[in-house]
């Protein structure tokens, strides 16, 4: 078996353990995928692609460095800063949207959550999110040890690719299926699943506090 077909069977086996998560980047594409389907899907993982090949390409290259920073308290509260605040805000916008609903006694198609750009969501739950960060230099880490070994020219295009494409089917079909589930619902039961989807939003967030907090 070549070295290169070890590397991609080696992804695909790790891939699904971080892009089948059900962390905040999943929480927020059903939000949005209630009323833009698997296009608002596609949008929130391209925004997470524009993040993501150039960090593992970055750590690919400069792995040691990358690693020391994320270790550093003055990298990562921001982020985490950053991360919070766009979790509460998406969160506010999820709660107010319900309370809308119920007043209204009909599911209505423009909401707050409707105005918030999917590509946006992607970039910033992807860049500030630690815990994803992290993944990279530990879960994942002999992927990228790999592709340093057989060179990053050949070996990183391979490799991403055996990555990405279930970014690329997962999450567009996750906000397709939300879309179809949230046509069946009343704007009663419409409601529950905003302030649901909320309330799971700042339970993730709550959890990423406290879990840095233990690591620093």
């Amino acid at each position: 078996m070549s070295k290169l077909l070890q590397l991609i069977l080696l992804t695909i086996a790790i891939t699904p353990s971080g892009a089948l998560s059900p962390g905040p980047l999943t929480i927020s594409t059903i939000a949005v995928g209630t009323r833009g389907g698997w296009r608002a899907g596609l949008e929130v993982a391209i925004g997470h692609v524009v993040v993501e090949l150039p960090y593992v390409t970055t750590l690919t290259i400069l792995l040691t460095t990358v690693r020391e920073y994320l270790g550093k308290w003055y990298v990562m509260t921001p982020l985490l800063a950053v991360y919070i605040g766009f979790i509460t805000y998406f969160s506010y916008l999820l709660v107010r949207d319900a309370i809308r609903q119920r007043r209204g006694g009909e599911v209505m198609s423009n909401t707050a959550i409707r105005g918030m750009k999917p590509v946006i969501i992607g970039v910033v739950l992807t860049g500030t999110n630690i815990f994803f960060l992290l993944w990279w230099v530990t879960v994942a880490l002999p992927v990228i040890a790999a592709v340093a070994e057989l060179g990053v020219a050949v070996a990183l295009p391979v490799m991403y690719l055996a990555h990405v494409w279930l970014d690329l089917l997962w999450l567009p079909l996750v906000a397709e299926l939300s879309r179809r589930g949230a046509k069946l619902l009343t704007a009663r039961y419409y409601s529950y699943l905003l302030l649901t989807l909320a309330i799971i939003l700042i339970a993730t967030a709550a959890y990423t506090v406290v879990n840095y907090l233990e690591i620093t």
